[in-house]
């Protein structure tokens, strides 16, 4: 999903200004090639590369032959830091600089002992060349300039990747001083940008990136897209809006309860589902088709954040997207649960352990990523805002697969799609045969047919245990399908 846009390297091309007494006279050098005996001590094989920052004048003084030299790249200045500092070379390379300085007689020695000749956020090693030449491109990242925001990215990077605990403390570091400074918000940028290169896994860049960059669920949500400066408080609360899950969707009035129980109970099932007090039928009858044919989907839909949150994919065109929830869910006066889960005759209350959680999350995470706009409904973080919809539009969210949707009633059609393992439902009537147990305008997931009487089994997305009327399981027989419902959706790959 990104493109890794590596440093380009070049080498120093001999520019040095003439002297009549040596050409290592302190001045302005753009560029410089290194030969034995030249400038600093360096031969040809070694390189030296400086970290940029704006606010802070710094000048590398090296006595060589007894003669001080200034190196300074055009239009740039330079902290001097170790961490700003990186020398790659042979070791006696770095002693003699360390030894002739006049300004930092300790700095390349502390880049030594540091160990920072090679350095994750310049993509550099010991035998790299020099790295961020005086003309800076779009082509060729910048280095990260806010010296917190490094060592932050530094000590996070350690393993070799950074996760989704690691962002999470870099955003809190960019907004120390209470608010993120014009520096902190280019730096996260300019992070995001190289995200392969620190081995960021989708999810997190995703995440990441709805922070940095905006997504049209701040403008909604009344939080606002981050900028430089945004306050520390706004960036906590887009923290918690896409890598917490603590901006759960408007439940109608109804009080959020912490719910017990697990993701996953006895396996994954479509029996599972239970629709409870919005009409998102067409939704959860696409999680139970998609349970039914394809219970790894559901599987990997979630990922355990290991704090009682969830981050969970949908499928945006077919590309994935991703929204956190906590594990909190809507409950009414009696402890049971509003929505998804609130038919479960077998629990349904928010402190029984033995709930399965992944459908009501699912839901609860399908509300929420509403809000950005791209899934067809109204654009709010409401649990009503997802009532009523297409199953087509749905497996496509779930799935990221093609779907078709308003298919006529064909029967070898609807055989053909459901022996090659295609996902379907089916949208009824807004009348139905009286006594069928056929609810109106309801979305039906296809679990079964059997060649020898050719009848359809359909599942009821308000639970297998939903009620006599209106039983979770319909034996029907091809004219009953006729005769009761409207169209078929279908996945299509």
């Amino acid at each position: 999903m990104f493109d890794t846009v590596l440093p380009e390297t070049s080498t120093l091309n001999t520019s040095v200004s003439s002297n009549s007494v040596n050409p290592c006279t302190a001045g302005i050098i753009d560029t410089l090639t290194p030969t034995t005996g030249s400038c600093c001590g360096l031969v040809s094989q070694h390189e030296l590369a400086l970290s940029s920052r704006s606010d802070v004048d710094f000048y590398l003084n090296a006595v060589n032959q007894n003669l001080e030299t200034a190196l300074v790249y055009k239009n740039e200045t330079f902290s001097n830091t170790p961490e700003d500092l990186f020398l790659f070379g042979q070791p006696d390379s770095l002693t003699s600089i360390a030894a002739n300085s006049t300004i930092s007689p300790n700095l390349a020695a502390d880049a030594l002992t540091a160990n920072t000749r090679g350095d994750s956020l310049t993509g550099l090693s010991e035998d790299s060349s020099l790295v961020g030449s005086p003309e800076r491109t779009g082509r060729r990242p910048r280095f990260i300039q806010d010296a917190g925001l490094r060592r932050e990215v530094r000590a996070s990077f350690q393993d070799g990747e950074l996760d989704r605990n690691d962002m999470i403390s870099i955003f809190r570091k960019a907004e120390d001083g209470g608010v993120v400074n014009g520096r902190e918000f280019n730096d996260l940028q300019r992070i995001l940008n190289n995200a392969s290169r620190f081995n960021m896994q989708d999810y997190v860049y995703v995440l990441s990136d709805k922070i940095v960059n905006g997504n049209l669920a701040n403008i909604n949500s009344g939080i606002g897209n981050l900028e430089a400066g945004s306050s520390a408080t706004q960036l906590q609360n887009l923290i918690g809006k896409w890598f917490l899950g603590s901006a759960r969707p408007d439940a109608g009035g109804y009080t959020y309860q912490y719910a017990s129980g697990s993701l996953f109970q006895d396996g994954i099932s479509y029996q599972d589902v239970n629709q409870g007090a919005v009409g998102d039928c067409y939704f959860l009858a696409s999680l139970a088709a998609t349970a039914f044919g394809s219970s790894s989907t559901i599987e990997n839909m979630f990922i355990d954040n290991g704090d009682s949150s969830y981050t969970v994919r949908f499928y945006n065109q077919g590309i994935a997207d991703y929204v956190t929830v906590d594990s909190y869910l809507p409950t009414n006066g009696g402890g049971r649960f509003v929505y998804a889960d609130s038919a479960n005759s077998s629990s349904g209350y928010y402190d029984d352990p033995s709930n399965e959680l992944w459908v009501a999350l699912a839901e609860k995470a399908y509300a929420q990523i509403n809000e950005s706009g791209w899934i067809g409904q109204d654009n709010t973080n409401s649990y009503e805002g997802i009532s009523g919809g297409y199953m087509a539009y749905a497996l496509e969210h779930v799935t990221g697969s093609n779907a078709s949707f308003f298919n006529s009633l064909d029967f070898n059609s609807i055989v053909d799609a459901f022996n090659s393992g295609k996902l379907i439902g089916f949208c009824s009537k807004d009348e139905t045969e009286f006594g069928s147990g056929i609810v109106p305008l309801h979305a039906y997931a296809l679990t079964g047919y059997d060649s020898s009487t050719e009848t359809f089994t359909l599942f009821n997305p308000w639970g297998i245990h939903s009620s006599y009327f209106t039983p979770g399981l319909l034996e029907l027989t091809w004219s009953e399908i006729t005769a009761n419902f409207l169209y078929w959706d279908s996945t299509t790959t």
